[in-house]
């Protein structure tokens, strides 16, 4: 199904971020409706480097065609600013779309893009007339009717103000997007944008930085898609320092086996039993 039949549903599409095959393998399982393949994750997983566009578009590709290649539910890519001007963003969509993601998201920060979990004193965003031109020209060069181009703003990360956020998501949405991100680190600022919005069902949300909020209450307020975007990086993360450390420290891999993923349950998520003999073993 496409995020646009997700779309079709009652309630809220509920998305997990993930960061390499694996790890959308684990998304699915755990009964998520899509899988947002994270910037951030891919970032810090792939090449230990913080999430500020260092990572290229061809490195997010191949992570992603290894996810599509892995999972039956629809693949979100976080595009971060389209990696660059109107040009690189048709090259993003054409691209993405060709190796089967079925979705896109593109945000109006300055390239390089900084970190919205980080505070930034020079935090810039495009001109909006410069992000409705990349929208634009992006539904212009997606080839199915059910790619789905997500635009995400800024301005509130930015601290632009609670006007110039509504009149930038407004503007996207008028010029082709088929969904609206509005990105947050402070839930009362979502709050007085979702007290003036006049598009419903056409917002998608990262509660990151309000975790306390929870989906149904994310769901009542207006947001029907939500993304957990980086809650599995971050698991994988602290369980093998946790592992590793202790592992280091006893000597005994015994001390670890309550604490791991036993070689049975291994071997079932990556399938190992559709795996045929050769005939010499």
């Amino acid at each position: 199904m496409s995020v646009r039949g997700l779309m079709q549903r009652n309630g809220a599409v509920v998305v997990g971020g993930a960061y390499n095959a694996i790890s959308a393998s684990l998304v699915e399982k755990a009964g998520f409706d899509a899988i947002w393949l994270s910037s951030f994750g891919v970032s810090i997983a792939e090449r230990a480097l913080p999430d500020v566009n260092l990572i290229t578009l061809s490195e997010m590709l191949q992570v992603g065609r290894n996810m599509v290649a892995s999972v039956e539910i629809p693949v979100i890519a976080d595009c971060e600013n389209g990696y660059g001007d109107i040009n690189n963003t048709m090259h993003t969509v054409r691209e993405f779309e060709r190796a089967g993601i079925l979705a896109v998201c593109i945000d109006d920060n300055q390239y390089p893009k900084r970190c919205s979990l980080f505070d930034h004193a020079d935090r810039q965003l495009i001109p909006q007339a410069e992000m409705i031109a990349k929208i634009k020209a992006a539904k212009d060069v997606q080839r199915s009717a059910d790619f789905t181009f997500i635009a995400r703003t800024e301005a509130l990360i930015a601290a632009c103000g609670i006007s110039e956020c509504i009149d930038r998501s407004s503007a996207y949405l008028e010029a082709g997007a088929d969904l609206l991100a509005i990105h947050s680190k402070v839930w009362p600022d979502l709050l007085q944008v979702l007290e003036r919005w006049k598009a419903p069902d056409s917002l998608v949300v990262i509660p990151t930085m309000f975790p306390e909020i929870d989906l149904l209450d994310l769901r009542n307020a207006g947001f029907k898609v939500i993304i957990y975007a980086n809650q599995a990086i971050r698991a994988s993360l602290k369980a093998m320092d946790e592992v590793l450390s202790k592992l280091r420290k006893t000597g005994r891999a015994d001390e670890v086996e309550a604490d791991i993923l036993p070689l049975a349950k291994l071997h079932e998520l990556v399938r190992f039993q559709d795996v045929r003999s050769n005939g010499r073993h």
